[in-house]
C-alpha cells in the first residue's frame, strides 16, 4: 500500500479538532462537527463546527526522485451559530479553535509529523441563511 501521506495528515488534523474544549459555549462536541463525506444533521440549537481538509500540493525538496517532499495545505474550520444572537460568541469559539492549533504544534499520525506553521487566521463573521459563520484557517506543512 502507498504511504498515504495526505490521509495521515487529514487524520492528525481531524483528531486534534475533535479534542478542542469549547465549554461553556459548546459544552459537548459529540455530534457537533460536520466532517467531509459523512452524514450530518445540524443540532437544534444551530451551534456546530465544520472541518474541511484542503491539501495545497507538494514540492520536491531535492532533485533526486526519491527525496523528501514538502506537503502544505489548510484545515478550514467553520464555526456555525444560530441567527439573531450576534457574532461575538461564534468568534470566541473560533478563537478557541485557533488557540487549540498553536504555531509549531506537531501532530503525529503513524510516521507522519504535521507542523502547524503559524497562528491560525480567524476571519470576519459571514452571514449565512441559518446565522453567522466564522471561518478559521489553519496552515500546516509536512516533510516526507
Amino acid at each position: 500500500m502507498a504511504n498515504a501521506v495526505e490521509a495521515k495528515i487529514m487524520e492528525a488534523l481531524f483528531t486534534r479538532l475533535s479534542t478542542v474544549d469549547l465549554d461553556p459555549l459548546i459544552p459537548d462536541l459529540t455530534d457537533r462537527i460536520a466532517w467531509p463525506e459523512r452524514n450530518f444533521t445540524a443540532p437544534a440549537d444551530g451551534k456546530y463546527l465544520e472541518g474541511v481538509f484542503i491539501p495545497n500540493g507538494n514540492e520536491r525538496q531535492h532533485i533526486n526522485s526519491d527525496g523528501a517532499h514538502r506537503f502544505i495545505g489548510l484545515l478550514q474550520v467553520s464555526v456555525h451559530w444560530p441567527s439573531g444572537v450576534g457574532a461575538v460568541a461564534p468568534t470566541r469559539v473560533a478563537c478557541a479553535v485557533a488557540d487549540h492549533f498553536p504555531a509549531d504544534l506537531i501532530l503525529v499520525e503513524e510516521d507522519v509529523a504535521v507542523r502547524i506553521t503559524k497562528r491560525p487566521d480567524v476571519a470576519e463573521s459571514m452571514t449565512q441563511p441559518t446565522g453567522p459563520m466564522v471561518p478559521v484557517t489553519i496552515d500546516y506543512e509536512v516533510y516526507d
